[in-house]
């Protein structure tokens, strides 16, 4: 272990621990005087206080220590902090660094600096992407170590450091990622920091009261060293940092301390180590004695050391100061080049029999060798037949954890490294708070014009609930990221190999974009590549009904999802044998953001479909999500006069077979071909489908496999029944 350090250096991250101290409460209380180059007046106070100063002590500590650290040892440092309430300590700690974009070091600019904080369209509170240098995409608070893990992963050349608060000790995701440090292994360039101060919102947490013996035990999983330091202890501490940025495999740090430390007594009531010192620990200053307490606090920090002549002088930290290439505050603007997704390419699609699972494979397949990072997987990899991905040039990782798995995806993105997330369909809302804010990170840009290093986020989601009936009903996860109507989503529904392979292939070199693909794991592939997606056209016209005759009435139906394109074509076949007159066109949807995106193509991509649609009097979606968001979607498209009926998942309160399932949901070939000629067919004709629909409620009632069996059968009987010549 490196020995005690310097006392220079010692004096140095001091100073820079009360600067950034003194900044989060100017950042918090003050809009004007940022620099007390006056005494403090009223004028300058915001009405509210607004921000929180609990977290920001320990932060401020730890980032000083750290810059010395990476100054000492050259280390190339990724950080991550998982407070989502240290918004002013890492707006002030970055501004310090000379890491932040916002204005300069004049007391203008620094003023205009305050009193962006906390206000509408400012500069945000919490921690997010909005504020400089933030690489995760925050949110549900537990996901940052995990986060950073999969950062570590992507980018092994770097050490990646992950500040974490004691109550995310609690948390499901901490946990989880604690024990994943298990199949992680002993090598991953990681070092975790706890900013460990004993209380939570409303009170103490949970490992307030723990030993030193008792916090050790938890992180042992990560197998990595854990050591304690007791205080904001310089000479300790920066030792311990700098072994741990240079020792391979992880470590952790934790540092003990009161919440909110150096807030002085207010009316004789102490703060700090309380619940009161979480957000601002006065709320408004409305009286004279309140604007004392708060400029003697300010004053407490001694801002003549870092503020002279009008500006903030570096120089007396200088000495800790790591050149702007290793500062903390920019390491998202630095890994651009490490690791980047492959340029879009175009394979040989061909029209071999496939499953989805075996064209997900085929095309990550051939992906350059650097191209992808990281395919994680709950366990699920055989479920869901993609045992044979070993073969892929990737990290392969299975933990049966979706907080894991959809958070070490997010984090290799943060590196700059595509990865693959794969789930059942059921249970991927376990992650979809992560991957909506990620979404929202995705739209964020990088200020100066600095290069991008966001790389795209795939979803692969199987094993649909239409067949797993009763305890694997949740398609929610691609409808809840649809109701965003973010630019920065692809939701594919690919209903040919072809497509499917377009799907993953486009979801593997789009940056800043989350891609969703929903397909079902037991479905082939058959038949001719009739699928536009190929061509990047998002949706198919297939005119499944031409008697000769006028087209009148007609009927569209239009499908999104693969699971339910065989019934639609088997519904409109039969309407064809029932009513030849009545022409029933198949739309097939195959990806469905282009129906809000306002780029140029989904314009014009909107306005055929529309024009199609003009002489139907009827459509009927028939979607394998839920039905209310492809719904609204559609609707943008309809023209004036058209009517929209839907069927779609609707989840089942018993366990049924899948064919049951699509019974349920109004899904079956002889119910759709019956809203097909809802208005247009004889008695016979519906009566006739409606003894189909009963047949197959009696004899299927313990199917659950084969899904194709009950077509087949009805089938045959049907047309050994005249089907072709009923009225």
């Amino acid at each position: 272990m490196p020995g005690e350090p310097a006392p220079a250096a010692i004096a140095a991250v001091q100073k820079f621990e009360r600067a950034a101290n003194y900044l989060s409460v100017a950042l918090m209380y003050l809009r004007s005087n940022p620099m007390l180059s006056r005494s403090l007046s009223p004028e300058d106070l915001k009405p509210r206080a607004v921000g929180h100063w609990g977290c920001t002590p320990g932060i401020a500590f730890i980032w000083a220590n750290l810059l010395a650290a990476i100054t000492a040892t050259e280390a190339d440092v990724r950080l991550f902090v998982g407070t989502g309430h240290a918004g002013a300590a890492w707006l002030a700690c970055t501004y310090l660094e000379g890491s932040c974009a916002e204005g300069g070091d004049d007391e203008d600019a620094l003023a205009a600096l305050v009193a962006a904080f906390g206000r509408a369209n400012g500069l945000p509170t919490e921690l997010d992407p909005r504020l400089p240098g933030v690489l995760w995409p925050s949110g549900e608070i537990g996901h940052a170590l995990a986060v950073a893990q999969g950062h570590a992963l992507a980018a092994p050349d770097a050490r990646t450091v992950v500040v974490l608060g004691d109550g995310e000790l609690e948390t499901a995701p901490t946990i989880a990622a604690i024990s994943g440090g298990e199949v992680l292994g002993p090598s991953l360039p990681l070092t975790v920091i706890v900013n460990h101060n004993g209380q939570r919102m409303g009170g103490p947490s949970h490992a307030a009261g723990w030993s030193d013996e008792r916090i050790s035990a938890f992180f042992a999983p990560l197998d990595g060293h854990c050591e304690i330091v007791n205080g904001f202890d310089v000479p300790i501490m920066l030792p311990l940092l700098q072994a741990a940025l240079t020792s391979p495999g992880p470590r952790v740090i934790v540092v003990r301390s009161d919440k909110g430390a150096g807030v002085p007594p207010l009316a004789g009531t102490h703060i700090a180590g309380t619940p009161g010192a979480h957000k601002a620990p006065l709320k408004a200053v409305t009286s004279t004695a309140q604007l004392g307490w708060l400029a003697s606090w300010l004053q407490s920090y001694q801002p003549q050391e870092f503020f002279r002549h009008g500006r903030l002088t570096r120089d007396v930290f200088t000495q800790i100061l790591p050149p702007a290439f290793h500062l903390p505050g920019t390491a998202r603007r630095r890994i651009s080049s490490p690791g980047v997704a492959p340029p879009p390419h175009r394979a040989e699609f061909v029209d071999a029999p496939q499953s989805a699972p075996e064209a997900f494979i085929a095309t990550l397949r051939e992906l350059p060798a650097d191209g992808l990072a990281v395919v994680t997987s709950p366990d699920e990899l055989s479920s869901n037949r993609l045992g044979d991905l070993a073969g892929a040039n990737a990290q392969v990782i299975e933990h049966l954890s979706e907080h894991l798995c959809g958070a070490w995806t997010v984090g290799a993105a943060t590196a700059g490294r595509l990865s693959w997330f794969t789930s059942y369909d059921a249970f991927a809302p376990l992650a979809a708070s992560l991957m909506v804010q990620y979404l929202k990170a995705s739209a964020i840009d990088l200020p100066q014009g600095l290069p991008e290093a966001r790389a795209p986020v795939g979803v692969f989601l199987t094993s649909l609930g239409w067949r797993n009936s009763y305890s694997h009903q949740e398609p929610g996860f691609a409808t809840g990221l649809l109701e965003q109507q973010s630019p920065h989503l692809r939701c594919y529904l690919p209903a040919t190999a072809a497509s499917m392979r377009a799907a993953v292939q486009a979801g593997s070199s789009e940056r800043r974009t989350l891609t969703c693909v929903v397909a079902d794991k037991h479905r082939r592939y058959h038949g001719p590549n009739w699928s536009r997606l190929p061509d990047g056209i998002p949706f198919t016209i297939l005119r499944q009904s031409t008697s000769g005759r006028a087209p009148s009435p007609r009927t569209v139906l239009i499908v999104a999802g693969d699971y339910l394109v065989d019934e639609a074509v088997r519904a409109a076949e039969a309407a064809r044998y029932l009513h030849p007159d009545h022409h029933v066109d198949v739309v097939v949807l195959e990806e469905l953001t282009w129906l809000y995106r306002q780029d140029t193509s989904s314009h014009t991509f909107r306005a055929e479909l529309t024009s199609f649609l003009a002489a139907a009097g009827h459509a009927v979606l028939v979607t394998s999500l839920y039905g209310a968001v492809p719904a609204e979607l559609v609707r943008q498209v309809l023209p004036p006069g058209v009517s929209l009926s839907v069927r779609s998942f609707r989840a089942s309160s018993r366990a049924v077979s899948a064919v049951g399932m699509l019974l349920e949901a109004g899904c079956t070939w002889p119910q759709l071909a019956d809203a097909i000629l809802a208005a247009a067919s004889t008695d016979a004709a519906h009566q006739h489908l409606r003894d189909l629909e009963n047949r197959l409620r009696e004899e299927t009632q313990d199917t659950y496999d084969d899904p194709d069996w009950y077509w087949h059968r009805t089938v045959a009987r049907s047309l050994s029944e005249g089907l072709e010549d009923t009225p």
